[in-house]
């Protein structure tokens, strides 16, 4: 059956996937099934799909810390429902521990703020918590999963198996917002290059830096550099950021917000020791401040020698609304090698309740696609 689907689609979601592994099923079953199996069920299958269909993208949902025995198993993806929680939890100290996870783990993760099964994430966080917590997730390593009705602020979370659902007026505002975030994103290709994760020091009288999360995007084909910095916290922090750019020192810089208009001068000798300095509102920023960008945006910048060219700021992601059954896939970067070079792109998602939905894959060069499977 799966080989049939990977005939029609790009990828697969396997429901609940850490069931069917030995360690898994034993536990569940509690020996009344007989002995274990010499081999583990997903890597048999998986290699026979693989043999047919090598290019078809296995996403896995994955719980209990499951993700990396799926990765192992010959999953391309799995769930990142660690990193939500934290993300839930408002907790900056447990976010920035979980990105110390190796990268070749954490690039085969899906980061997500919703899905069918969660609760709306414009009914869990606060408006700004929101589009701070977005903006790490549209920035990290890994695929990225938007679903359907996050960005018009839907706040009910009607069962998969009803076809209705309540009507509610979509914020047109957060909606513009997730489309130009997405935009830059993908245009100032943010995510393209090394990852690496930030620390952001304070001093003896002002630990407020352990709210923050940084991070850096650094070599991709332009040689643009990119960092991100969130305050996850309802209280004001500040910070510096070192940058041990090998180039900075000696020559001054401007960095670029890309989602604003702010474009902010700073010496190549300090961001490089003691660093960056960063002094961010709770959730949100406020304008026009030295390092600081406005409305709960976090901090992407672009690094951008002076009087060398930086790219402005993007403009709206276009084509209207999306209109997904259940939700969408980004794959952008990692995922790009795996997938045709022409759209459209066409995903199956594999349920309990063994409905197919429909969901959008980023094609390589920017085109999306997407049909009911």
């Amino acid at each position: 059956m799966l080989a049939d689907i990977a005939g029609q689609c790009d990828g697969i979601r396997c429901d609940m996937a850490m069931l069917m592994t030995n360690q898994v099923f034993a536990r569940t079953w509690g020996g009344r099934t007989g002995p274990a199996p010499d081999a583990e069920f997903w890597p048999a299958v998986l290699g026979a799909l693989r043999a047919r269909h090598p290019e078809t993208v296995m996403i896995a949902e994955a719980y209990w810390d499951m993700e990396w025995v799926l990765q192992q198993q010959g999953f391309n993806f799995c769930y990142g429902k660690r990193l939500y929680d934290r993300i839930i939890g408002q907790d900056a100290s447990t976010v920035r521990d979980h990105l110390h996870a190796d990268l070749s783990y954490q690039s085969r993760l899906v980061r997500f703020l919703e899905n069918h099964d969660e609760p709306r994430i414009a009914s869990c966080l606060p408006a700004d918590a929101e589009r701070a917590a977005a903006v790490a997730i549209a920035t990290l390593p890994g695929a990225t999963l938007w679903h359907e009705g996050q960005f018009e602020g839907r706040r009910v979370r009607p069962p998969v198996f009803l076809s209705r659902r309540p009507d509610e007026a979509p914020d047109l505002e957060l909606a513009g917002w997730y489309h130009r975030l997405l935009a830059a994103v993908d245009s100032h290709q943010v995510r393209a290059g090394g990852w690496r994760l930030r620390q952001a020091s304070g001093w003896p009288d002002n630990q407020s830096c352990a709210n923050l999360v940084a991070w850096s995007w650094a070599g991709n084909h332009n040689g643009d550099r990119h960092l991100v910095v969130i305050n996850l916290s309802g209280q004001p922090a500040q910070a510096r950021i070192p940058l041990d750019w090998p180039d900075l020192p000696g020559r001054s810089w401007r960095l670029t917000d890309i989602l604003g208009p702010s474009v902010f001068k700073r010496d190549g000798g300090e961001l490089a020791s003691p660093g960056l300095f960063v002094d961010l509102g709770p959730w949100q920023f406020p304008p026009a401040r030295p390092a600081v960008t406005d409305h709960g945006r976090g901090m992407a910048l672009d690094l951008g020698q002076d009087g060398g060219a930086v790219p402005g700021a993007a403009g709206d992601f276009g084509g209207g609304t999306p209109e997904f059954s259940v939700g969408h896939v980004d794959v952008l970067g990692q995922c790009h090698d795996r997938l045709p070079a022409h759209p459209p792109h066409r995903v199956a998602v594999l349920g309990h309740d063994g409905n197919l939905s429909r969901w959008r894959v980023a094609a390589p060069r920017g085109a999306c696609g997407s049909v009911q499977a």
